[in-house]
């Protein structure tokens, strides 16, 4: 099982900032994952609530900012400012890391038709990423996951669900038509019988703790997102239930 560092190492660092990312590649994460949402002026930045109120000194809603307004906000700590991330820049860090895997959440906006998955193709498209094995790209919207397989049919692409099984599950698989399903642990632990039997169940998100991390193991999870790579990856050093003998890249 691969250790993803769910917005970076965001559980001890800024959520979406380089540092919090070149801390989860210290601490042994696999991989990374962000949000990405469109600028008003259509750039594409890694944040993942509507608005930067909660993550920056700034206010307002990212549809509604361009990137220029938007890099002028911190986005760090107390003595250590980071600007608001753009996922070119991310794009850098991760090619820069050759075995780092990425995995990016859209984030679209209502109104906005296929704007963003749009612009996060063209520039996939314009890196030579178009069929990278290291990207994997998802989302709740079952119609962002649909345009994103019209648009990049080489890359993996993982529908967020919040439960393994039932009718809204079902739905959105069958409209978005996805490579892979991605599972919120908190769902999939209330259902474990279920969650063993979903065959193209690869991604889940987000382990607290260790139980969290014995679990996925257990259920087959090959990708699984946590805000504290390091703490995961001593679960797997210690051997978690089915990760035993098996390496975990």
């Amino acid at each position: 099982m691969e250790i993803i560092a769910h917005r970076g190492a965001s559980g001890e660092f800024p959520e979406h900032t380089l540092l919090a990312y070149a801390m989860a590649v210290e601490q042994g994460a696999d991989g990374v994952e962000c949000d990405v949402r469109l600028t008003a002026d259509g750039h594409l930045v890694c944040i993942h609530d509507r608005t930067v109120d909660r993550t920056t000194d700034g206010t307002g809603a990212v549809r509604r900012l361009t990137l220029d307004r938007l890099r002028r906000f911190d986005a760090g700590a107390p003595g250590h400012p980071q600007p608001v991330l753009e996922f070119e820049e991310l794009l850098d860090f991760a090619l820069d890391h050759p075995r780092l895997g990425l995995f990016v959440e859209t984030k679209p906006d209502p109104g906005r038709g296929t704007a963003l998955e749009r612009a996060l193709a063209d520039r996939l498209r314009a890196r030579g990423l178009a069929r990278d094995p290291r990207l994997r790209l998802m989302s709740f919207a079952p119609a962002s996951v649909a345009a994103l397989g019209r648009l990049l049919p080489g890359l993996d692409r993982i529908q967020l669900v919040d439960r393994p099984a039932g009718t809204r599950s079902g739905l959105r698989r069958a409209l978005a038509r996805p490579t892979h399903l991605g599972v919120n642990l908190r769902g999939a632990r209330r259902d474990p019988v279920r969650t063993r039997r979903v065959p193209d169940l690869r991604y889940s998100w987000l382990a607290r703790g260790d139980a969290d991390v014995e679990f996925a193991a257990a259920a087959g999870v090959r990708w699984l997102a946590t805000d504290f790579p390091d703490r995961a990856r001593a679960v797997l050093r210690r051997g978690a239930p089915g990760t035993r003998g098996r390496s975990s890249r």
